[in-house]
């Protein structure tokens, strides 16, 4: 109760990530429960994945800008470099899960790879756009959204 979730932020989706950072930068410790699961249910549709991963990356550079501005003390291109490597060593670290699980996993890998790219790809222009124009992507999601 100390810590409310912030719901005022200019994000889709991801205040968890700032709430959570937050809590730790107080002192709190947060728990990992080792059988808690969550799921992300498959996009539905194109246009649900197009949007999805645009506005994954609206919500990093806001993710971004807000805790840089909370610790300074990082620059921004070294914040950048280091979340694209904390991408890719999640990234890898599933990728190995997977085929520990299951060897055959390791014959699907090269058909997932384009969906992997396209979503990348996604992200990184979601990303782009909002440095160029920070309230576009949500501004015109919630307008399309209101249309149907």
């Amino acid at each position: 109760m100390d810590y409310p979730i912030p719901v005022n932020l200019p994000l889709y989706r991801g205040n968890c990530v700032l709430h959570a950072r937050e809590a730790v930068k107080a002192g709190e410790i947060i728990w990992q429960q080792p059988q808690a699961r969550t799921l992300h249910a498959p996009p539905n549709g194109v246009s649900h994945f197009f949007w999805r991963f645009l506005l994954i990356g609206h919500d990093y550079y806001w993710q971004k800008q807000l805790m840089s501005a909370e610790d300074s003390r990082v620059s921004m291109s070294e914040a950048s470099m280091s979340g694209i490597r904390d991408k890719l060593k999640v990234f890898l670290d599933r990728v190995r899960g997977m085929i520990r699980h299951d060897r055959r996993h390791l014959f699907f890998l090269p058909f997932a790879l384009p969906t992997a790219i396209a979503a990348s790809l996604l992200i990184y222009i979601g990303y782009r756009i909002t440095v160029w124009k920070p309230d576009y992507l949500l501004s015109l999601y919630n307008k399309i959204l209101g249309e149907i």
